[in-house]
């Protein structure tokens, strides 16, 4: 199965954060700006989370709020994130579309070896939701 989530971006407060500018040292005042990531083809809790708009570390903090929203969303699922594996394979249009795979690796650092994995379960079968490797 590919699963579906919407990414929603927009003002959440104009001109509501004010910070000092690291590259002059000078006050700047930008807005605050708010993402929604909302669950389309499968029961999960909607998550949102504030930030400046134009923080340094913007794509950072939004990929680490999302990637504990896809724990919680696999816990939703009754899997365990130790197992499971989200892996994005579009996004188009702020819709973004995802499978599901399951490990079973002994060790701890089955993830730095991704190239190492096997699949077991064909993905072709349109009624298995997680994909074994």
């Amino acid at each position: 199965m590919i699963y579906k989530f919407r990414t929603v971006k927009s003002v959440y407060e104009k001109d509501a954060c004010r910070y000092i500018d690291e590259t002059d040292g000078e006050p700047k005042i930008n807005d605050l700006m708010i993402t929604f990531w909302q669950p389309i083809n499968f029961k999960g809790v909607e998550k949102n989370f504030l930030l400046r708009k134009d923080h340094k570390l913007w794509d950072a903090f939004l990929t680490i709020e999302l990637n504990r929203l896809k724990k919680v969303w696999l816990e939703d699922m009754g899997l365990e994130p130790k197992k499971h594996w989200v892996h994005e394979l579009e996004t188009v249009n702020g819709i973004t579309s995802f499978k599901i795979y399951e490990h079973r690796f002994e060790y701890d650092d089955a993830w730095s070896n991704p190239r190492d994995w096997e699949v077991l379960d064909s993905e072709e079968d349109k009624d298995t939701g997680v994909f074994i490797i």
